[in-house]
């Protein structure tokens, strides 16, 4: 029989590949295992780099004069020769540097003697400091001393007043009202006078004795009242100078000589107006100034003046 050309019977792709597991898969696992370890133990356990010491020649360059240095001609660690140029120095002047250190004490002398002169600033600012707290503190004390002499003449022109109320309690054909420097009320309530009878004299003598001191002596507004309400008489104690009359203009009081001027030539005017009110006043530690003009106010009012 003859022989026929055959086509080779194809060999599945499955097949194919479980060859492939078989014959070469193991070999190409294996290679790779093998690449990848030598790498590793090249990589990781195999130091990559070596620990040494080495000893270097090395040499000093000092220059013999001061000078700065423009350029540096080799890099660091380089190897040299004998004779090599390696830097550029400019080399200073003597007078140049002398100048300079002349130049940078003149700066330290110069700061130090702003030190001291801020030290001597400071010293000078404590002392003033010092000098106003010690003058702070004796004026403290001073208007301490000032407010116990206050207090005391006015527990004193409480017991004249009361004294007064005494007397004038033998009366029974009067009437009175009380009034004091700096406050806005009285004793009447800005009523007509009160009669006297022992038991206005009683509630006087409370109502005085529960005055306490407070604003301005402005005497002008009170002897105002007092000369319009025009009563027979009227008492008036005091133990300082007269504030300035309060709603009267400053040119009016130039022009009358001064606060106290403008006062008794006011109470004078009042009086030559027909006002029959005669003014007493008692004066509680006035100096001699203060004594004399409380009594020309006495005599303008046409009462007199007593020292309490």
């Amino acid at each position: 029989m003859a022989e026929k050309n055959l086509n080779p019977i194809p060999i599945p792709l499955p097949q194919r590949w479980r060859e492939f597991r078989i014959a070469y898969l193991p070999v190409l696992t294996f290679a790779a295992l093998v690449a990848v370890i030598a790498w590793m133990w090249m990589r990781y356990v195999q130091p990559a780099t070596i620990v040494g010491e080495a000893e270097a020649v090395r040499a000093n360059i000092i220059s013999i004069l001061p000078g700065t240095l423009e350029e540096l001609k080799v890099d660091r660690l380089q190897a040299v020769t004998n004779g090599q140029e390696l830097v550029v120095l400019r080399v200073m002047d003597e007078d140049q540097i002398q100048a300079e250190v002349a130049a940078a004490e003149a700066d330290v002398r110069l700061l130090q003697a702003r030190i001291k002169l801020d030290q001597t600033r400071n010293l000078d600012s404590f002392s003033q400091l010092q000098s106003e707290y010690l003058l702070e503190q004796f004026n403290l004390e001073l208007a301490q001393i000032n407010l116990q002499q206050a207090e005391a003449e006015l527990e004193r022109a409480k017991e004249l007043l009361k004294q007064s109320l005494d007397t004038m309690s033998k009366r029974r054909d009067v009437a009175f009202n009380i009034a004091c420097f700096g406050t806005s009320d009285d004793f009447a309530d800005r009523k007509a006078p009160v009669s006297v009878s022992a038991e206005s004299v009683e509630q006087a003598k409370k109502w005085v004795e529960d005055r306490v001191a407070l604003g301005d002596s402005d005497i002008y507004g009170l002897l105002k009242v007092v000369f319009e309400q025009g009563p027979t008489s009227a008492s008036m104690i005091v133990g300082s100078d007269p504030a300035s009359p309060a709603g009267v203009d400053a040119k009016e009081l130039e022009q009358a000589g001064g606060a106290q001027d403008f006062i008794i030539k006011q109470v004078e005017a009042w009086r030559k107006a027909g006002s029959k009110t005669a003014l007493d006043v008692t004066g509680i530690g006035l100096s001699d100034t203060q004594r004399e003009f409380y009594k020309k106010l006495a005599k303008a009012g046409g009462g007199t003046y007593l020292d309490g």
